[in-house]
């Protein structure tokens, strides 16, 4: 005998649970696809994350190399050929040299900067790191306290 009475409730249940979790499957993929953050954060090279937030990071530590220039004018007028000096951004914020640095979704980020003499010309480099967003190339945290 053949059964013309259709599906049965729990079936159609079944049916809906498993497309419900596929549409909030394909949302999560679908917002994650699209955010900036999460391209950034992914391991795909420097160069993307460079692509993203270039200017602002560039910005940045523009500011610290014009900090730690203040602060060697103050505090190291005659470096001697060959040394190095390393300043945080906290002590050159300590100093009112460099306000807080944030990025452009409101990341405080942190760094160093170290000045050395070389034949007579100081070399500034900066180093600005923010959370998991941008870290400059050569980062060392040792140096970020």
């Amino acid at each position: 005998m053949r059964n013309n009475h259709g599906w049965g409730l729990s079936a159609m249940l079944i049916l809906c649970a498993m497309l419900a979790f596929a549409l909030i499957v394909s949302a999560i993929i679908y917002d994650h696809s699209f955010d900036q953050d999460t391209l950034s954060t992914l391991d795909m090279g420097e160069e993307i994350n460079d692509m993203i937030h270039t200017e602002s990071y560039q910005e940045m530590e523009e500011k610290i190399v014009n900090a730690a220039r203040n602060y060697a004018n103050k505090y190291y007028p005659s470096l001697p050929d060959g040394n190095r000096v390393y300043v945080s951004v906290k002590q050159l914020q300590v100093e009112n040299m460099l306000e807080e640095l944030v990025d452009k979704k409101d990341n405080i980020c942190s760094g160093y900067a170290y000045f050395e003499n070389q034949n007579g010309n100081i070399v500034y480099n900066p180093f600005v790191k923010c959370k998991n967003k941008y870290t400059t190339k050569g980062y060392q945290s040792e140096y970020d306290k």
